[in-house]
């Protein structure tokens, strides 16, 4: 090997340094959360865990195993929690059998492990793993599209929108609670990067794109199988995608092809997530809500009594909850409390747990307004556009879906605020590129980032040790 050769290796492997040590720094930071600074993995007794459904499917069977409690099926309504009988808390009862609440892709895996290897794995070791792989492939996006649409701008730009992800709230508060709920939110979330990585290949790479909006079509459908609302992402990418293809007078069999490698695997996972309903409750869009078996008497009577899980009326308090709502001041530490309990908006109902304004709790989100003051000129590459459009239209979409619910929780903003961290990075390329020749404005610019990065940090870490007491190990 030449010394050319060598000191190009040894530039690569100073370069890879920096972006190792936070890749492992933050699985640390995962990991105590995890496992209440113990670093060891254990279930939360409480709630059921994704390897009762795998058993059931080993068995053969949609139903799990473990038995409804007979003075509970002979009652007159067995979804009542306030009956004096044990329950499955967030199972499902239907025919006198417990289901599974949550999409079905999880144990899916679950059972292929235990079909090869005789044995079960951790739910707090799945969600760390699937929280440190969405970190990963948050890195890889930003870079990927750094290095393509803006290969000149600032390095600092890409670490600073990367390890905000990292310590974002939704992420520390994911890695910090070992439970079903999260694990599903996980790992959909890591699928959803995954095809957005494949898909942004495609659209700004110049070889195999074919093969990536294959492999990210199958990326976003397994995030469907993980959670049905991300379907979101998929379809608001087609359309984004059909619309500018067509103002700009795309070659159209280009695009349709492009569209069917994509649009097929999503098709085909939506199909066997439709028809798992179908199986079950004999209905395809029949996702179960109706049959949950809540702890909390009024949820019960709003949403099972009242048939009313989702609703479009509980749409706009919901975004006042998500967006708007503040956290609890109290007078002991660490003085902030997220807020958890049940809120009456006239008739309307919702349950808030942990939840409020994405920008309180992850303050970096508001770089994205950034974007307004940005000068035009800097938009002219359309590639970007698409992403940015594509990003904050499906992040939009999968928020209302949320807001239909009955329930607003820490756990949903996942769902809908990795992909602004995309658009983040194009305001603060816009940002240094606009402010950069000039000192004195650079100052301030930079004492202003800091601070939202000190209140990313801080509120992120509030949020992870809420989730561990919330879920505390061994009770």
């Amino acid at each position: 090997m030449s010394s050319s050769d060598n000191l190009r290796v040894r530039k690569r492997l100073s370069e890879m340094v920096l972006p190792a040590t936070l890749a492992g720094l933050m699985l640390l930071v995962y990991l105590l959360l995890n496992t209440s600074f113990s670093f060891r993995f254990t279930e939360r007794p409480r709630v059921p865990n994704y390897e009762m459904l795998a058993e059931s499917f080993l068995a053969g069977q949609l139903y799990l195993k473990k038995p409804v409690d007979p003075a509970r099926l002979n009652a007159r309504n067995p979804l009542d929690p306030s009956l004096p009988y044990p329950f499955l808390m967030d199972g499902l009862i239907f025919n006198g059998k417990y289901y599974f609440t949550h999409e079905p892709l999880p144990a899916v895996f679950r059972a292929l492990w235990m079909k090869l290897t005789g044995s079960s794995y951790s739910t707090g070791a799945i969600v760390i793993i699937c929280a440190w792989v969405s970190f990963l492939l948050m890195g890889f996006i930003l870079w990927k599209i750094r290095q393509t649409v803006w290969p000149t701008s600032s390095l600092w730009v890409f670490y600073y929108a990367w390890a905000g992800f990292g310590i974002s709230a939704p992420q520390l508060y994911i890695s910090s609670a070992p439970v079903v709920y999260n694990e599903s939110v996980a790992m959909g979330c890591s699928f959803v990067l995954a095809g957005s990585y494949f898909l942004f290949r495609g659209l700004v790479g110049k070889h195999r794109s074919k093969m990536n909006f294959l492999a990210s079509g199958i990326l976003f459908g397994a995030a469907i199988g993980c959670r049905a609302e991300l379907v979101i992402y998929p379809v608001t990418f087609c359309m984004v995608y059909l619309v500018s293809s067509v103002t700009k007078n795309d070659r159209f069999w280009l695009l349709l092809k492009r569209l069917c490698l994509f649009g097929g695997p999503v098709g085909i996972f939506v199909a066997a997530l439709l028809t798992y309903n179908h199986l079950r409750f004999g209905s395809f869009l029949d996702f179960g809500r109706s049959y949950l078996m809540s702890p909390r008497h009024l949820t019960y009577v709003h949403t099972t009594l009242q048939g009313s899980y989702f609703s479009l009326d509980r749409v706009p308090f919901q975004l006042y909850n998500y967006l708007l709502s503040f956290p609890k001041i109290t007078s002991k530490f660490p003085f902030v409390r997220y807020p958890f309990g049940e809120r009456y908006y006239g008739q309307i109902y919702t349950h808030v747990e942990l939840a409020c304004s994405i920008f309180l709790t992850a303050p970096l989100l508001l770089g994205c307004v950034a974007l307004l003051w940005i000068n035009q000129d800097f938009w002219r590459n359309s590639q970007f556009r698409l992403v940015t459009r594509f990003c904050i239209f499906a992040s939009l979409g999968v928020l209302c879906i949320l807001s239909t619910t009955v329930v607003c929780t820490a756990r949903h903003v996942t769902d809908f605020t990795p992909l602004l961290y995309v658009v983040l990075l194009g305001a603060l390329v816009g940002i240094d590129h606009k402010w950069r020749p000039s000192l004195g404005n650079s100052k301030g610019t930079l004492v202003v980032l800091g601070l939202l990065f000190a209140g990313q940090l801080l509120m992120g870490l509030l949020l992870g040790l809420t989730g561990m007491i919330q879920w505390p190990a061994g009770k």
